[in-house]
């Protein structure tokens, strides 16, 4: 969890490892996901998540060619952002034929996958 900007693994809950690099790509998707979260907080604001995440908050969504990361609800933002990591190391997951819609979407200058 990453509430105010900062990430929050409890070290005896199932989410937590002590080094993310050494596991799978999956629970690197996890941090991924979280890591979105605190990418939001620095953009939008220390109480952004908050004040606007509500218990109904929808993961799921529908890629819309033209339209931006940022217009996309926080948590689809989260997995959006954890579908491109997943994608990048050659996972394949359920509807999506094509990551080239991600690659567009999905672009942090630095990043190097």
């Amino acid at each position: 969890m990453a509430p105010r900007g900062h990430l929050h693994f409890h070290p005896e809950g199932s989410a937590y490892c002590d080094d993310f690099a050494r596991e799978d790509v999956f629970r690197q998707g996890l941090l991924i996901h979280e890591l979105t979260h605190v990418w939001q907080t620095r953009t939008k604001g220390s109480w952004y998540l908050v004040l606007y995440r509500h218990p109904f908050c929808r993961y799921d969504y529908a890629l819309k060619p033209g339209r931006p990361l940022t217009s996309y609800g926080i948590e689809q933002q989260a997995e959006i952002v954890r579908h491109a990591f997943l994608l990048r190391r050659g996972v394949k997951l359920a509807g999506v034929a094509d990551r080239s819609a991600y690659d567009v979407l999905v672009r942090f200058p630095g990043a190097t996958l």
